[in-house]
């Protein structure tokens, strides 16, 4: 199973992160980059471990692909939004886009 990653937090890089079992979630995403992706790791995880409140990460799925920005986001939401979103289950080809928050005006 591969999961796509695009960080746009630094510089902007892509990661493949192979698993070797079907049914994984966020948390297992954010494990395996812990462990594979130091110099990823060390921008979007805290001090205690944990994905910092710096970072906003959208899950989209081939099906859910269109050219509106809000049509990106899995059910219309940030993943982080939801109440268990280290649970929520990722699928073969699924794109998650780590990046820090933004405004403008």
């Amino acid at each position: 199973m591969k999961v796509e990653i695009d960080s746009l937090i630094g510089s902007r890089k892509h990661y493949s992160i192979i698993f070797d079992k079907d049914n994984i979630t966020f948390a297992d995403v954010l494990e395996k980059i812990s462990k594979e992706y130091e110099e990823l790791s060390s921008k979007i995880f805290d001090d205690e471990g944990n994905l910092s409140n710096e970072v906003i990460a959208i899950l989209s799925r081939e099906e859910e692909k269109s050219t509106s920005f809000t049509n990106t986001y899995r059910s219309g939401e940030n993943i982080r939004s939801r109440e268990n979103y280290l649970e929520t289950g990722v699928k073969d080809g699924d794109k998650i886009t780590l990046f820090p928050p933004m405004s403008g005006g």
